[in-house]
């Protein structure tokens, strides 16, 4: 039984740092480019430095799409699964907020199409994994991928608004990335106070 309990852990954690691992890729493949050029300030240099942009607007719209699927879905679950009256209740707000997909759908008119999320294999086995991971330890380890994930969010956001390839998509990330800097403060506080 102890033998099962320390595999079924070591596997989620294995399944965690697949999750934040493809977020990292998929999020910060264009913050490695621009923070090698002279970091967030230094847009320029960074177009200098890639001849294409860093990330498609295609790209970054199926990103957000992406993960304003996994915040809902993840959200519910750490709504019931939560020990900690605080984590279920940012699981609840996590859950209910469609604020990604509402801003992106304003911001972008008819001019761009908002895409259906698209989950890597990654991301819907750690949504599944969830279900599974122990109670002492469901708290710390989503909250911890909450602020990783949203802190990843915003830096990929702050990027494309200054060096993206459509206006559009600029002016939207422009918007999205304060939220998920804020998303991610939200998280910390809830880790600090639960953790």
């Amino acid at each position: 039984m102890l033998y099962t309990a320390l595999k079924l852990q070591s596997g989620l954690k294995m399944v965690r740092g697949k999750v934040v691992q493809h977020l990292t890729r998929t999020l910060l493949a264009a913050a490695v480019i621009v923070i090698a050029a002279g970091g967030l300030g230094a847009p320029a240099r960074a177009q200098t430095a890639a001849t294409a942009p860093l990330l498609s607007s295609a790209d970054f719209l199926q990103v957000m799409a992406n993960l304003a699927a996994m915040d809902q879905r993840a959200g519910k679950v750490a709504a019931v699964l939560g020990q900690n009256n605080d984590v279920r209740r940012y699981g609840r707000d996590l859950g209910d907020d469609n604020r990604i997909i509402q801003t992106m759908s304003q911001s972008l008119g008819g001019g761009v199409s908002v895409p259906s999320a698209n989950l890597a294999p990654a991301q819907s086995d750690w949504l599944t994994s969830l279900h599974r991971v122990d109670n002492r330890e469901f708290d710390r380890m989503f909250m911890d991928v909450q602020v990783q994930t949203h802190e990843q969010a915003a830096a990929i956001s702050q990027v494309y608004a200054q060096s993206g390839d459509n206006p559009a998509v600029k002016a939207l990330a422009a918007k999205l990335a304060p939220a998920f800097q804020q998303r991610a403060a939200q998280a910390r506080g809830v880790l600090r106070v639960s953790g």
